[in-house]
C-alpha cells in the first residue's frame, strides 16, 4: 500500500500524516508571509468556503473566560 504525501492530495487532507499536514500548512504560511498576493488569494479562498459551509470554524471565543487564560 502506497503512503500518500502532502503532494498527493487526491485522497483528501484527512489521509495525511500529522507531520505532512503541518508541512502543507507551513508552506501556505510561508507564501502568505512573503507575498501580499498569496495572502489575498488565501483570504479569498477562505471567504469562498466560509460562505457555503454549514459548520463555521471557531478557534477563539473572546467572550470565554478560559480563552484568555490559555494565552
Amino acid at each position: 500500500m502506497k503512503q500518500e504525501t502532502y503532494q498527493d492530495l487526491e485522497n483528501g487532507m484527512q489521509k495525511l500524516l500529522p507531520m505532512e499536514r503541518q508541512m502543507l500548512l507551513a508552506e501556505v504560511y510561508h507564501y502568505c508571509w512573503y507575498s501580499p498576493e498569496a495572502y489575498n488569494e488565501l483570504k479569498a479562498f477562505l471567504n469562498k468556503w466560509e460562505e457555503g459551509c454549514q459548520v463555521k470554524a471557531v478557534f477563539f471565543k473572546p467572550e470565554s473566560e478560559d480563552s484568555t487564560k490559555q494565552i
